[in-house]
């Protein structure tokens, strides 16, 4: 994260991890795999916190919901995550196996979303009429061009993450309190 993608280095992460220069290719076989094993973890964190959000159906708001769950995906490890991808091509063919093999992913953290806003439909938070699977992959598509393309607001990416929120999901949030249709 400190020096970017084409300063990661076998050595470089051992020196880090404060190891010896063997360990990673004892454990991993090579740099490729020990990055290929990373970039899943990552995928794996992320489709865990995402598994949290049905529970929180009927808190908060679901704008606010929405809005944590996408600037999760936008957390600094993902954006490097995603840099390491774009640095190493080589990494996409071996990352794509891994998690058409059943590693949990993107397909997991938009299903989490869509099971979410269809709690909120049942609680009433959310119009019937919403299309939760297409809002759900609607979000993630999104914020997964965000990360590869690097077109996320740095300095607040909050701003602009709300506001897709809001475009995703006019006229089927309910507002309990006025009870009207945002």
């Amino acid at each position: 994260m400190r020096e970017g993608p084409s300063a990661l280095t076998g050595r470089a992460i051992t020196r880090e991890a404060g190891c010896a220069a063997g360990l990673l290719h004892k454990y991993f076989g090579d740099l490729e795999q020990f990055l290929t094993q990373l970039v899943v973890r990552r995928f794996r964190i992320q489709a865990e916190a995402a598994a949290e959000l049905p529970a929180q159906a009927g808190t908060a708001s679901v704008e606010d919901n929405l809005t944590d769950a996408a600037l999760a995906l936008l957390e600094s490890r993902t954006l490097a995550t995603a840099h390491l991808v774009i640095a190493r091509p080589s990494l996409r063919p071996l990352v794509e196996t891994i998690l058409a093999s059943g590693a949990p992913g993107l397909p997991e953290v938009t299903a989490s979303i869509a099971t979410y806003l269809e709690r909120e439909t049942e609680l009433g938070r959310v119009a019937e009429s919403a299309d939760c699977q297409s809002i759900a992959l609607a979000l993630v598509g999104t914020v997964h061009h965000m990360l590869l393309t690097g077109s996320t607001d740095k300095t607040s990416p909050d701003a602009g993450i709300r506001r897709l929120v809001r475009t995703l999901t006019v006229g089927v949030i309910i507002d309990i309190a006025a009870d009207n249709p945002r």
